[in-house]
């Protein structure tokens, strides 16, 4: 239980991190969308573990176990006797190198990159110095919102290819021109209402299922339920897709 609260807390604390970080010139258009925030935290967080106990010769676990007592990374790592400095710099380079290579791989659109390499710096300058005392209520609550920003828009991707007996990937094809997905349905001759009762359905059963998992209470839960309707409004008008085009572009699941 100890490994799984730091574990969160680190991902927490890069997460975070996107959100709060200014909007840089480079990453114009929506750099803070939830795929967007939640891939980099994946990013940086397994680097970061991986960089400082190779370079510090700290197991993973007591690794974890000093972050969960309190500790920051550049805590940890000083403590061991390392230049906390250095090895922040070898995390971002390691990040950055890693999500150019998945472009080169045709992993990762350059679009999406670009908008993770805009925030790679300021992710892991407060992946270095935050603690678990450090995350708030208001924090954990804004993770879950963005997280469940996700799952909305995946559920709206999805039932709408089912509703029109389409892959996914040509629900985002149609997305172009600023084009939202109430105007896919409409051209589609889809039932808004159907794909929104089923797409309210499915997020509310993944909720009640982590209530049940014990991964949420159900005050948090009632609170992003209670969310629900307006995301589901603002999600199916909304017209910036490019992001969630390049996360998806290469997959072709039904």
């Amino acid at each position: 239980m100890l490994k799984k609260f730091a574990l969160f807390s680190l991902a927490l604390a890069v997460a975070m991190a996107v959100f709060a970080a200014p909007t840089p010139a480079a990453a114009q258009g929506n750099p803070r969308n939830p795929r967007n925030a939640l891939d980099l935290a994946r990013r940086v967080m397994q680097t970061a573990l991986e960089v400082v106990t190779t370079q510090t010769g700290l197991a993973r676990a007591d690794l974890l176990k000093q972050f969960a007592e309190g500790k920051s990374l550049t805590e940890i790592i000083t403590a061991a006797g390392k230049d906390a400095k250095a090895i922040q710099a070898e995390i971002e380079k390691a990040v950055t190198d890693e999500i150019k290579q998945a472009v080169a791989d045709g992993k990762l659109s350059k679009v999406m990159a670009d908008r993770l390499l805009a925030n790679v710096s300021e992710a892991v300058t407060r992946l270095m110095t935050a603690t678990p005392k450090q995350r708030t209520g208001r924090d954990l609550q804004n993770l879950k919102n963005v997280v469940l920003q996700a799952a909305v828009t995946g559920a709206l991707v999805q039932e709408t290819a089912r509703a029109g007996n389409m892959l996914p990937r040509e629900v985002l094809q149609a997305l172009r021109n600023d084009k939202s997905l109430n105007d896919v349905i409409k051209e589609k001759g889809l039932d808004a209402a159907k794909i929104t009762a089923a797409v309210t359905q499915t997020v509310t059963d993944g909720v009640n299922r982590r209530v049940k998992d014990g991964k949420l209470t159900q005050a948090q839960a009632d609170a992003l339920l209670a969310e629900l309707p307006t995301l589901i409004t603002e999600t199916l008008a909304k017209t910036d897709w490019a992001s969630l085009r390049g996360a998806l572009g290469g997959r072709r699941n039904k």
